[in-house]
């Protein structure tokens, strides 16, 4: 019997009694009755175990995803996220479209432009079926974010820190500047005004050795799984990532995710198939089992009043 994972992605509590969203009567009720059995803020840290690599901090994220791309050149790889930001008068925020996405003809008409412009610069862009990637000269290695759960946002809780921040900063901004007069438009037509590079690591990308099942639109969990070798065995873990706000474009996005993730999650809670069923929401990792439906004096809360981290 294997483990299923499951992570709520795009959500998160934000210590507030105010209403902010819709309520997930289900999500609520499993996260009153469950335990919380580690701390751990990054997501994909705790859905990588399922793949056996190392887990190491900072996780070699676009490192990963140019060698399920066959690009393994040495290097400092960043993923190039295209975003439109939004200048306010004492902020920069992320459009509510957040990340967006760029068709692999898009990106190559993009690339070829950089080389024309940048000549050159000592560093490449390169396209690949799960995103733009950026490859710099081996050099110091910042921390660097997610710009997703920063949509709709104040950026500046995602700039880089540490080491190389400024540097990277600049490029990010001399980016800018260039898109300025390379016009470009990825989701739903909103146009790519920034390039946010994050993911890097001075870490190797180490070769899965197991291949669970994945439900997932996360280029890094997808990349683990094209990566995982011919001897990889095939365990019986399970990983669902869940992004609320993808759902969205097909209607009523909270009811979907009740209907499609929240509801079956507890059906497969009592059905008894997995060792065990964890959850992972807003950089808590709860377990949940069958019995604990039986505590039915713990009161579900909204889910985005429990204490943030």
């Amino acid at each position: 019997m294997g483990v299923l994972k499951v992570v709520v992605a795009d959500l998160q509590p934000l210590g507030l009694s105010a209403p902010v969203a819709p309520r997930l009567p289900t999500l609520e009720k499993l996260l009153a009755q469950a335990d919380v059995m580690a701390i751990e803020p990054n997501w994909r840290a705790f859905a990588a175990p399922s793949w056996a690599v190392n887990v190491v901090a900072p996780l070699p994220l676009a490192a990963t995803l140019a060698a399920a791309a066959g690009l393994e050149a040495p290097g400092t790889w960043y993923l190039a996220s295209a975003l439109h930001l939004v200048a306010g008068l004492n902020h920069v925020r992320v459009h509510p479209a957040g990340p967006l996405t760029l068709s692999l003809a898009q990106q190559t008409a993009l690339v070829e432009s950089f080389e024309r412009d940048w000549g050159e610069a000592d560093m490449t862009l390169l396209p690949t079926p799960s995103g733009l990637l950026c490859k710099m000269a081996v050099g110091p290695v910042p921390e660097t974010f997610d710009p997703d759960p920063f949509t709709g946002q104040d950026i500046a809780g995602a700039l880089p820190r540490g080491e190389g921040a400024l540097a990277l900063q600049r490029v990010m901004t001399e980016l800018q500047m260039w898109l300025y007069q390379a016009p470009l438009t990825g989701t739903d037509d909103v146009a790519v005004n920034a390039l946010w590079l994050w993911g890097g690591s001075h870490h190797p990308v180490t070769r899965p050795n197991a291949l669970p099942a994945c439900e997932s639109d996360d280029a890094y969990l997808n990349a683990l799984s094209t990566l995982a070798t011919n001897q990889a065995r095939v365990s019986g873990d399970e990983v669902i990532t869940v992004r609320v706000s993808a759902l969205g474009r097909e209607g009523n996005a909270f009811e979907l995710a009740e209907e499609r993730y929240f509801q079956p999650l507890q059906r497969r809670i009592l059905s008894g198939r997995f060792s065990q069923v964890q959850l992972w929401f807003g950089g808590r990792v709860y377990r949940l089992q069958a019995w604990q439906r039986l505590r039915y004096w713990r009161r579900p809360q909204p889910w985005w009043q429990g204490e943030a981290l």
